[in-house]
């Protein structure tokens, strides 16, 4: 863990939303089938929610036009950016200092992916 980069196990299946957003843009972020959404605020990955569940809100309310993401019922998980350039070891530490399950991978001041402690342990667990 030490010398393997946080890159091996990163999720990019991810769309990046301001916490308000119109339906459209909703929409046109959950074409790809994202796994994870990734929330900003002031420009930064505060939290993250299952695409599913992003899902589930707009079909539920059909009529909205504009959402709060932070306010919608979820399952979200605080994440905090950190480098793409750091080890899984660092990852875990990290995580563990701030006591999060997942960080939001940055390059070039971007959100790229995420990073969960399940899928660090799960990399470790089949990998070695």
């Amino acid at each position: 863990l030490r010398r393997s980069s946080v890159l091996r196990t990163l999720d990019d299946r991810i769309e990046v939303l301001p916490s308000s957003v119109t339906r459209e843009k909703v929409e046109e972020s959950l074409t790809s089938m994202p796994r994870w959404i990734v929330i900003l605020d002031n420009a930064l990955p505060v939290t993250m929610l299952p695409g599913t569940d992003l899902t589930r809100a707009l079909s539920e309310n059909l009529e909205q036009r504009e959402f709060n993401l932070l306010e919608i019922p979820a399952l979200r998980r605080e994440v905090i950016p950190t480098q793409s350039r750091v080890t899984q070891q660092h990852a875990l530490s990290l995580m563990q200092a701030q006591q999060m399950d997942a960080l939001a991978i940055m390059d070039n001041q971007r959100v790229i992916g995420i990073v969960t402690r399940e899928d660090i342990e799960a990399h470790y667990r089949y990998s070695g």
